[in-house]
């Protein structure tokens, strides 16, 4: 639950930096945020919804960079 906490927060930075017209040759460009769905069959055992694949409900932030201006 954490990671995906700062992944919300992270996200939540993305778009207030973009409403607000911020950006910077440094700065990574957001692409989209979630959880990954791995290929393959999925039971979900716990309460939490993910199953025993390590990839099961990961949480992602992607971001790419920004063309040279």
């Amino acid at each position: 639950m954490k990671l995906w906490y700062q992944v919300q927060r992270q996200t939540k930075v993305f778009s207030v930096m973009k409403q607000n017209g911020l950006s910077n040759k440094y700065l990574p460009q957001f692409v989209m945020s979630g959880k990954i769905i791995h290929s393959g069959p999925c039971r979900k055992p716990g309460p939490s919804g993910n199953c025993d694949n390590p990839w099961c409900g990961t949480p992602v932030l992607i971001t790419s960079q920004l063309a040279k201006q």
